[in-house]
């Protein structure tokens, strides 16, 4: 479900998004193109998004999330800190230590991003 934003361009400090229900890509990706306008230089986006393998109507992929990253760097909003390193390792752990169980890996990502 998308919610549009009917506020003046660069005219917020802070856009914050919950997925607590599950998300898409395109619903991330949404959600980073409306902050790319609304925001004022220096402005942060803040996202809470799941992620995992196994339901890509509920989580986003891992893979997916490279490319909103890249898209969301293409629009003028540059990360704050790292996604890369820990919560992506430990989903590789989750997943080799749950092996053919059936039981899928999934973890809530906050990402902050910065309107440059």
């Amino acid at each position: 479900m998308f919610v549009f934003l009917d506020v003046d361009t660069a005219s917020l400090d802070v856009v914050a998004r919950l997925h607590p229900g599950g998300c898409t890509a395109s619903d991330v990706d949404h959600v980073v193109g409306q902050a790319s306008w609304a925001l004022r230089s220096g402005g942060l986006l803040l996202l809470t998004v799941p992620i995992g393998d196994d339901d890509p109507d509920f989580a986003v992929r891992p893979a997916d999330l490279r490319g909103i990253l890249a898209r969301a760097d293409d629009l003028g909003l540059a990360l704050v800190g790292d996604v890369d390193g820990d919560v992506l390792g430990r989903m590789r752990e989750a997943r080799i230590a749950f092996g053919d169980s059936g039981t899928p890996a999934y973890a809530v990502l906050r990402l902050t991003f910065r309107r440059k």
